[in-house]
């Protein structure tokens, strides 16, 4: 049987969503010859999981209820835009993010449901960040007009839920197809 990629990610809240995609667009828009992440594939990801068994997939939810029932809603807030690794060699473009300690428990309690069922320890530390673009092989860095580098800088939203997405690798870049979604708790 075909093993599953998996990863477990938050979506932005729609508004926030919108203004990521318009960001998108506008940075589109200068002409760049970047792969660009498809709009409906803007997420953050809070723990990849990579190639799983379709039966690792009952117990990835129920590490994941445990997890989500472990705490309560937490916040996000935007940064600006970020040539990474480094902006002379790039790889990725992406808003950063700052996480609140709620976000990042959820993120820990991902990492430990992950190590649990066997999956191998993430190597790179969390970042919260939303991908726009990727380079090319051997790219050079780009110019960012500061208009559009600090566009988003300081915008909040809550993270209340995220999902167990399962990717697919197709010629257009991946697909996500939702496998469980799990609600946070409401902070009282």
């Amino acid at each position: 049987m075909t093993p599953l990629r998996l990863f477990f990610a938050a979506a932005p809240p729609p508004a926030v969503h919108e203004a990521l995609i318009a960001l998108q667009t506008d940075l589109r828009n200068l002409g760049h010859r970047l792969r660009w992440v498809r709009p409906e594939g803007i997420h953050l990801t809070l723990r990849f999981l990579g190639n799983a068994a379709q039966t690792d997939v009952e117990a990835l939810r129920e590490r994941a209820q445990a997890a989500a029932a472990s705490v309560t809603a937490g916040t996000i807030e935007l940064g600006g835009l970020v040539l990474a690794p480094t902006p002379r060699r790039p790889r990725v473009l992406w808003v950063e993010g700052k996480a609140d300690p709620q976000v990042l428990a959820l993120q820990s309690g991902l990492e430990q449901a992950a190590l649990a069922l066997g999956f191998a320890p993430e190597q790179r530390p969390f970042k919260v960040h939303y991908t726009l673009a990727r380079f090319p092989d051997r790219s050079r860095g780009i110019a960012l007009p500061a208009e559009l580098a600090g566009r988003l800088r300081g915008t909040r939203f809550p993270l209340d839920r995220f999902v167990l997405f399962e990717s697919t690798l197709q010629r257009g870049g991946s697909v996500y197809r939702a496998r469980a979604e799990f609600p946070l708790a409401r902070a009282s």
